[in-house]
């Protein structure tokens, strides 16, 4: 499980135009990254509805979120959903649900914030491997 990559799937901001395109999952998980990033108070007063509101540059939100995939290249499974916001933070998720993985990157590091049940079967250092993968991409 020491083969991981992330794979970049999209960036979504206004300026790029594609908010629209965003699942009912990925729109769930941005939610969940909200609540973490502004606290779950100030979230609240962001009106969710319509996600363009995360993205707002002129209330000093997120200018775009990274969203990538994780992959063990061993079995070429997508195992999680990156989501990387204001460049220094992001929130992993279970592939394709709004189940949280544990995992949380802040300053520009990946670690471990939660034991749960979607992370208890990665070996013990498998944030320093996340981590690692994000950081030092392999090229082809």
């Amino acid at each position: 499980m020491e083969n991981i990559t992330f794979k970049m799937i999209d960036i979504f901001s206004e300026e790029n135009k594609n908010l629209a395109t965003l699942s009912a999952i990925q729109k769930q998980q941005l939610i969940y990254c909200a609540d973490l990033y502004f606290g779950e108070e100030e979230a609240a007063q962001i009106d969710m509805n319509n996600i363009g509101n995360l993205f707002s540059e002129e209330e000093e939100r997120w200018f775009e979120a990274h969203f990538y995939h994780v992959i063990d290249e061993d079995t070429k499974e997508i195992i999680f959903d990156f989501w990387c916001y204001n460049a220094d933070s992001g929130t992993l998720f279970v592939h394709n649900s709004i189940d949280y993985a544990g995992f949380e990157m802040i300053q520009f590091s990946i670690d471990l914030i939660e034991t749960n049940e979607f992370n208890e079967k990665y070996p013990e250092n498998f944030e320093e491997i996340l981590d690692k993968a994000f950081r030092e991409p392999k090229t082809k």
